[in-house]
């Protein structure tokens, strides 16, 4: 039988082409949008991003955790920052994990505030192969894969905060790393205990820059004992084992800083970020880990997936439905709270009923929640496409793709689940920026319900991708349109068009699983490609909208940068725009509640010292006078209205004017 020795040689080599043709491209994107976010004049997005380059600079120029002291000025006290609290020593130190500031202080030396950006550029690259590695273990098919590592990094909000100051991108690579290691750990029944060691670490190793990371112990815990290797409890033990060393460095970290020996702490408790509301909560996991390490689940698992893989119908649907119901009622009251915040987080944030808002968290002229102004979005009113992740969710309910289901399930539950708690959206953030862990096994389980869409037909990835362009284009051009004809109501067309999507293939999929045919498949695959163009546009308006308010920020901390002189004090809640002007030599001083006689001898001290003094007009102006009964004059004969923002001490010292 003659054989095409040219075929099977041209067919490898064009597919090479096209990958490497697929990585130039890809990278040149990467690129540019990087360039884009740094280029002209940028800042912070948020004032923790202030905090965040804070610490940075500390760490780099001083090797210190703590970011500020009294300014050098005798007789001043310890100046509060935003989000910081009094150290065991006096000074300031910031309540986010210190493991950042070591970190990211060799990024910001090497290339001062852009490296900063760079770190999680780098780390964005990092998580992007990630996702890659987690799709191809789960699913063992190379078009989830390629699908799932295209969605998460072009149609989520991940470019938002990959070319960013916070370090969300950062922890998740540190996480993903963590679930691929857990993956290859146990699989197929093989374990290997050094990798889930290795995962535990990870998972620790991301709690010393954001204490959240600390709930991803669960999913891959619970998934060890229910589904990877439910025989042996060494595995389990074996990554929480892995985790001692980063949480005995967490621990030093807040020795260090706070005098308080434990890995997870914020310092003296505010009004939104109590670390020990939680402990309940905690102590609830820890009691359910030694059940589950203590239970021996083998013997539970193949009844309960049996009865999963019967559906139970008739009386014992019946009986089983009503046995839960009524394990339930005297639940009902938190029930029902916790359903309302699983809506508002989910799917519609205007639902928020709870009491964190803000100067720059608010509710516009027609009473809808807004940050900075712009609209502040659910989970799948960035992502709607998300819907279809309903399809493997309900499989896995029929024990199709446990194993690989399961996980990114649990995955994705953790961080859905413990912010719905409080219903905590966020804060200064265009969309559900907490929940980004949970984005890419949602994306997963979304690329695994599309791709097998594309079987029985031809053209079927042709229509999926024409679908996708027209929701792309489609939402665009509906927004654009309703804008001019709704004025006032932006947050409802910017938010609402892509929950149509959302629903339109939540039906899709929920037709498809109650009547597969060639008609629903087509249907549903149309669907999920309008609502992945849906989210494309939506997440790119983000980080252009993202990109703005950086310019804002940018601008403002050059002018004063260049204008208010060096060893000065600024009393202001701005240091979003302000920090730029903090790292080069001025004191900021963040004036809470109850900091009355601190600021009053803070301004003594420096007026004493011959330094300027400068309160941020309105508001703190009229606190910073109670406090001290000193009088203030404008600090700019001839500022333009945007950045007449401060006064001065009366009479003025010399110097002190603003030219």
């Amino acid at each position: 039988m003659p054989v095409n020795l040219s075929a099977d040689i041209e067919a490898p080599s064009h597919g090479a082409a096209m990958r490497g043709a697929a990585t130039a491209a890809f990278a040149f994107l990467y690129a540019a949008l990087f360039a884009v976010m740094i280029g002209g004049v940028t800042g912070p997005f948020a004032i923790d991003e202030s905090l965040y380059l804070a610490m940075a600079d500390a760490m780099a120029t001083r090797g210190d955790l703590a970011i500020q002291g009294n300014g050098g000025v005798d007789g001043a006290p310890s100046l509060m920052f935003a989000l910081s609290g009094y150290g065991a020593d006096g000074r300031i130190y910031p309540q986010y994990p210190a493991g950042y500031a070591y970190i990211a202080a060799p990024f910001y030396v090497a290339f001062g505030v852009d490296g900063l950006f760079l770190l999680n550029a780098v780390a964005g690259l990092i998580a992007i192969y990630f996702v890659r590695d987690i799709a191809q273990r789960l699913y063992r098919d190379d078009r989830i894969a390629l699908l799932a590592t295209a969605l998460f990094a072009a149609c989520t909000f991940f470019p938002t905060y990959a070319f960013a100051i916070w370090p969300h991108v950062l922890t998740l690579a540190m996480l993903l790393g963590a679930a691929s290691a857990a993956l290859c750990g146990a699989h197929e029944g093989r374990v290997r205990h050094p990798m889930l060691a290795l995962s535990g670490a990870l998972i620790a190793a991301a709690t010393t820059v954001r204490v959240d990371s600390v709930i991803f112990f669960a999913p891959i815990f619970i998934w060890l004992r229910l589904a990877a290797a439910p025989s042996a409890r060494l595995p389990a033990i074996t990554f929480f084992a892995g985790a001692i060393p980063f949480l005995a460095l967490a621990t030093w970290f807040n020795v260090e800083k706070y005098g308080i020996a434990t890995p997870i702490t914020y310092g003296k408790p505010s009004d939104y970020e109590t670390v020990m509301e939680y402990a309940p909560l905690a102590v609830s996991a820890i009691i359910a880990a030694i059940a589950l390490i203590a239970i021996d689940i083998s013997t539970l698992r193949a009844p309960a997936l049996r009865l999963i893989e019967r559906r139970a119908t008739g009386k014992q649907g019946v009986a089983i439905a009503a046995a839960l119901i009524i394990a339930a009622a005297p639940l009902h009251r938190p029930l029902i709270s916790f359903a309302h915040h699983l809506w508002t987080l989910l799917i519609d944030l205007q639902a928020y009923d709870g009491d964190y808002f803000h100067d720059v968290l608010t509710r516009d002229d027609k009473g809808f929640l807004t940050t900075f102004g712009l609209p502040k979005k659910a989970l799948l009113q960035s992502m709607p496409f998300f819907a279809i992740a309903l399809l493997p969710i309900a499989q896995m309910l029929r024990g199709k793709d446990f194993r690989a289901a399961s996980f990114c399930f649990l995955f994705a539950a953790a961080p859905i689940v413990f912010f719905a708690l409080k219903q905590w959206h966020g804060g200064y953030a265009l969309n559900m920026r907490f929940f980004f862990p949970a984005v890419p096994f949602l994306v997963i389980l979304s690329a695994a319900a599309i791709v097998p869409q594309f079987e029985g037909s031809a053209d079927a990835a042709k229509r999926f991708f024409l679908a996708l362009a027209g929701g792309c284009v489609g939402l665009v051009f509906l927004q654009l349109t309703l804008i001019d004809l709704l004025p006032g109501y932006g947050v409802v067309v910017t938010t609402h068009p892509p929950l149509i999507a959302a629903l339109a293939l939540a039906i899709g999929a929920a037709t498809y699983l109650h009547r597969r045919n060639a008609a629903t498949s087509g249907a549903l695959l149309i669907a999920a490609g309008v609502a992945v163009g849906a989210a494309g546009a939506s997440n790119l308006n983000d980080f252009l909208l993202t990109k703005h308010m950086r310019s804002q920020s940018g601008l403002a901390d050059a002018h004063f940068s260049a204008t208010l002189p060096e060893g000065s004090l600024v009393i202001s809640y701005e240091e979003t725009r302000l920090v730029r002007t903090f790292t080069g030599g001025v004191s900021l001083f963040h004036p809470y509640e109850g900091e009355e006689r601190h600021v009053a001898d803070a301004i003594a001290a420096f007026d004493r010292a011959g330094r300027c003094v400068y309160v941020k007009k309105g508001e703190i102006a009229d606190f910073v006078a109670a406090a001290t009964g000193a009088e203030f004059i404008s600090a700019a004969a001839n500022a333009s209205a945007d950045l007449d923002w401060f006064d001065t001490l009366a009479p003025a010292r010399p110097g002190c004017m603003f030219p």
